[in-house]
C-alpha cells in the first residue's frame, strides 16, 4: 500500500533536515519545514482516527439494530485487540474514553440503558404518552399502496447482494439457497412481497429472529 502524500513528505523533509546536521531554531528552513510537516502528520493521523471511530460508532449503531451477529463481532475485535488507543478515543455522557476496553464498557452500558425501562423519577410521563399518541396516529392515517410492485428482477438484484457463510434464521434458510436459486425464487418471492405491502401485513413468522 503506497505511503500517504502527507507522510512521504515529512520523510522527505525529515531526510533533508538530518543531512544538514539536524539544526535546531527556526531560524533554520530545513528545521522549520521538518516541524511544519510533523504537525501536518499529526493532523492527518488524528483525522483518521476520528474517521475510524465515527465509522465505527456508526457500524455499531447499525449492527445493534439489524445484524446482532456483526455487531458482537465487532465488539468483541475491539475488546480482545492489542489494548492500544483509538486516536482521540469517544465521549460518553461527556467524558472521553480512549483505550478499547473502556470504550466496549461504555458501549456495553449504553445498550444496556437503551433497552432497560427508565425508572428515574423525574421520567417524563406525560411526553412519553404524547409521543405515543402521535406514534399511534401516524400509523392509524397511513393505508397501503394498492398499486405497488415488486419485481422479480429487484428481489434478484437484492439476492444478489447476500453474503455467504451466514448462519441461517429460524426458517432454515441460508443465503446460499437463495443465492444459487435466485432464477426461480424471485418470482414467487415479488409475488409475496407485492401482497405484503398491498395489504399492510407482514406475517409474524417472517418478523421472528435469533438473537446473539
Amino acid at each position: 500500500m503506497p505511503s500517504p502524500p502527507s507522510t512521504v513528505k515529512w520523510q522527505r523533509h525529515s531526510d533533508a533536515w538530518q543531512r544538514a546536521g539536524r539544526p535546531r531554531g527556526t531560524q533554520h528552513s530545513a528545521y522549520r519545514q521538518y516541524k511544519a510537516d510533523n504537525a501536518n502528520v499529526r493532523r492527518v493521523m488524528r483525522q483518521c482516527a476520528d474517521r475510524f471511530m465515527a465509522e465505527l460508532n456508526n457500524k455499531l449503531e447499525q449492527d445493534s439494530v439489524h445484524d446482532a451477529l456483526s455487531f458482537w463481532k465487532t465488539v468483541n475485535s475491539r475488546k480482545y485487540g492489542s489494548g492500544a488507543n483509538l486516536g482521540g478515543g469517544i465521549q460518553f455522557n461527556g467524558t472521553t474514553y480512549r483505550s478499547r476496553e473502556d470504550i466496549v464498557d461504555q458501549w456495553a452500558k449504553y445498550f444496556t440503558d437503551l433497552y432497560t425501562p427508565s425508572n428515574l423519577h423525574d421520567f417524563d410521563a406525560k411526553w412519553e404518552h404524547y409521543v405515543k399518541q402521535e406514534v399511534d396516529e401516524t400509523f392509524r392515517g397511513l393505508s397501503p399502496d394498492q398499486d405497488v410492485t415488486v419485481s422479480p428482477a429487484l428481489v434478484a438484484e437484492c439476492i444478489k447482494t447476500l453474503s455467504k457463510g451466514k448462519a441461517c434464521g429460524p426458517d432454515n434458510i441460508a443465503h446460499e439457497h437463495l443465492l444459487y436459486g435466485k432464477d426461480i425464487i424471485a418470482y414467487p418471492l415479488s409475488q409475496l412481497y407485492t401482497v405484503m405491502l398491498r395489504s399492510g401485513i407482514i406475517p409474524d413468522r417472517m418478523k421472528a429472529t435469533i438473537g446473539p
